[in-house]
């Protein structure tokens, strides 16, 4: 399915009810990076997303910006509570652009080899 652009795969646990984690990938990649072992954690849904044409396009501030509203629209029509963001790289970088639009709306996140966006609003990360 796809929602704004964003291609996803859910891999749901067994007790839904946990909040779920949303995998984005990096630049030049897509959602195959992660581990199979990622796809199956058994106690709540795992999303991981597909940023379209991530592999032939090349990265600017502008697509933080675009791909973290998308994400808020994922997590809204997907009706996903707190979610645990996890992002590599550029991945990193839309969560970073989320959380500080929304950061009231995740439980966590953890972003891997990645840095702050060249645009944040004026908000402080804590």
């Amino acid at each position: 399915p796809e929602i704004t652009g964003i291609h996803y795969r859910w891999y749901e646990g067994a007790l839904s009810q946990l909040s779920p984690i949303i995998f984005i990938h990096g630049a030049c990649m897509d959602s195959r990076v992660w581990p199979t072992s990622l796809r199956a954690f058994e106690d709540r849904p795992v999303i991981m997303l597909d940023l379209l044409d991530m592999v032939n396009r090349k990265v600017l501030q502008a697509l933080d910006i675009a791909y973290s509203l998308s994400l808020s629209d994922v997590i809204d029509q997907l009706d996903l509570k707190l979610p645990f963001l996890v992002g590599a790289g550029i991945g990193g970088s839309i969560i970073i652009e989320y959380i500080a639009r929304h950061p009231d709306r995740v439980r966590g996140f953890l972003a891997i080899n990645t840095s702050q966006s060249y645009f944040v609003p004026n908000k402080t990360l804590s």
